[in-house]
């Protein structure tokens, strides 16, 4: 059964190659996602075997995923998906490491693959390697400047390094991009009153608390920081 799945897929995966466009004076083969279509046959097999541990993992079978994708990189080591796919598996085993040298060798392969830069960076978190996790974000900026969460997510890094005069500029780009995101308006909130701009911070904790993110104001309050909790309806 199982090989008869991979027969169907392959034959699914080779024909786009031969799709011909009608754009233009001259019909030309369509370009494959380098992501997802291969040519070859073990590539093809690479494919397969990916999209069995995709399904392997949307019903949290990481260790059996992690197995096939094996399979899949020996049968195509330069398939990105795959590493993305098996980093993701690792990372929710616990495996960071493991996870982040996945990650790495898809960004390697891909480097413009922008969700591969994300979740090693929650890897980083939990080893609590915060310098590595933003230098994965300033690649992930640079790529796509345009992400509140990646100026969120690097401002927190630096708030948690104690690094609040950096942060904050993360977290007023992040609100440029996002205004209606408590969460960054309470990151801000604490750097600021962490560097003595105790006012403005308070005012963002409140701001916060008035988009559903309260834990950093009654935090603030419990500490005699800010005064005059917010009515939240």
């Amino acid at each position: 059964m199982r090989m008869g799945i991979i027969i169907l897929a392959v034959v699914l995966i080779l024909l786009p190659a031969f799709n011909i466009s009608a754009a233009g004076k001259d019909n030309k083969l369509t370009p494959p996602d380098p992501l997802k279509a291969h040519v070859g046959i073990k590539e093809a097999h690479a494919a397969a075997l990916n999209g069995e541990a995709e399904i392997l993992c949307k019903t949290g079978q990481y260790l059996e995923a992690i197995k096939v994708l094996n399979k899949a990189l020996d049968a195509d080591p330069n398939y990105a998906a795959a590493y993305y796919n098996r980093g993701w598996a690792h990372f929710q085993t616990k495996q960071y490491y493991e996870s982040i040298e996945d990650f790495d060798r898809a960004i390697g392969l891909e480097p413009k693959y922008l969700f591969a830069y994300d979740i090693p960076d929650w890897a980083y978190f939990k080893l609590k390697q915060y310098t590595r996790a933003i230098e994965g974000y300033d690649k992930a900026i640079e790529l796509n400047p345009k992400n509140a969460s990646y100026y969120r997510y690097r401002g927190s890094y630096y708030s948690r390094l104690k690094q609040d005069t950096k942060a904050i500029p993360d977290f007023d780009k992040a609100i440029e991009l996002n205004p209606t995101q408590g969460g960054t308006y309470a990151w801000r909130g604490l750097a600021k009153i962490r560097i003595g701009r105790t006012d403005q911070g308070c005012a963002d904790l409140k701001k916060a608390c008035d988009l559903g993110e309260c834990g950093m104001l009654e935090g603030a309050l419990e500490k005699g920081f800010c005064q005059d909790p917010p009515v939240v309806k």
